[in-house]
């Protein structure tokens, strides 16, 4: 099922799409994808009731999101002894400016986005999450909030472990 030379370590790819459909939609996109052993566990698209101003502030409300939703579902797994807990699940976001503003005091003037930059900096500092930055090109959960071409698609169909193909439409 899995390889040994794999990490055991959760990684955890969260995205979010700031308005690129904004002539038809305004609210806020965000997906996560939860790997184990470098497989896809369980992954997810939500729109959001939120209509960001900034790419960063749309991360953030997605690293926010992502997290509770990823501590709930290694808390099953680890109900199930399938993971441990304790080790620091590994959270990679597509942009820089959000990473800061958790490593930071900011953004402090949107009470929102301070209580999620709160709740962010509690559990890195508690050990449950770390935060990195990757390139776009290595975001798995891209395909999960924005329109890819079929390059792009099937690139992140394979790094969900999807085997995709064409079904014939008739």
């Amino acid at each position: 099922m899995y390889s040994h030379n794999e990490s055991s370590t959760p990684i955890v790819y969260s995205d979010a799409d700031h308005a690129s459909s904004w002539k038809v939609n305004l609210y806020l996109t965000y997906g996560f994808v939860l790997t184990l052993f470098g497989r896809a566990v369980t992954w997810r698209s939500r729109r959001q009731r939120v209509i960001s101003t900034s790419t960063a502030k749309a991360k953030m409300v997605a690293l926010s999101d992502t997290c509770h939703n990823v501590i709930w579902v290694l808390n099953r797994l680890n109900g199930l002894d399938i993971i441990a807990m304790g080790i620091p699940i590994m959270l990679l976001t597509g942009n820089q400016a959000a990473e800061h503003i958790i490593s930071t005091n900011g953004p402090g003037r949107n009470k929102s986005l301070t209580l999620r930059g709160t709740f962010m900096k509690d559990t890195i500092k508690k050990g449950i999450v770390t935060v990195r930055w990757i390139t776009g090109e290595l975001q798995v959960a891209n395909g999960l909030t924005k329109l890819l071409n079929a390059r792009g698609s099937t690139k992140s169909w394979k790094d969900l472990g999807v085997k995709a193909g064409l079904v014939a439409c008739r």
